[in-house]
């Protein structure tokens, strides 16, 4: 489904949401879909406050109940992008679709913070000062991946 939408014009962003019936089985699956980040981050930043357990899924039976495990830690997803990526050079834009149609993120910065501590990127940035650890947005270059097979692990 998330391939279809995104052969329509323009739809360059798309994410699931899991709504579950109050017995925790999968009901459906609303899916969002947008032509600009904005609306992803926004649509993401309202499914957070529903389940703040970072799964982005929805059942009437965990309401008030604290979750066991959180899924949106950058170190279980930070893996992912650098498979991804490894061995290429990228814009922070082409990063940033990446987080939002891919992980539970709006933006990759917690991704490219564990990447860096680990030395698996290397970041080219107009400002002189940037400390490691550190993305402004309006100041990256580029972010070059390395090409190793594994990275930090």
């Amino acid at each position: 489904y998330r391939q279809n939408l995104r052969r329509l014009p323009n739809i360059r962003y798309d994410f699931a949401f899991e709504m579950q019936s109050k017995s925790g089985s999968l009901n459906y699956y609303l899916v969002f879909a947008s032509q600009h980040p904005l609306g992803l981050e926004k649509m993401k930043e309202a499914m957070k406050k529903v389940d703040q357990t970072g799964t982005y899924h929805f059942s009437d039976a965990h309401i008030h109940q604290q979750a066991l495990f959180r899924f949106d830690n950058p170190e279980d997803y930070s893996p992912l992008m650098f498979e991804r990526c490894k061995g290429k050079t990228w814009r922070y834009n082409e990063l940033r679709d990446y987080a939002l149609n891919e992980t539970p993120f709006v933006n990759p910065k917690a991704m490219l913070k564990d990447l860096e501590n680990k030395d698996c990127i290397l970041v080219k940035s107009r400002d002189p000062k940037r400390k490691k650890g550190t993305f402004n947005e309006m100041k990256i270059i580029n972010i070059t991946f390395s090409g190793g097979e594994t990275c930090g692990r």
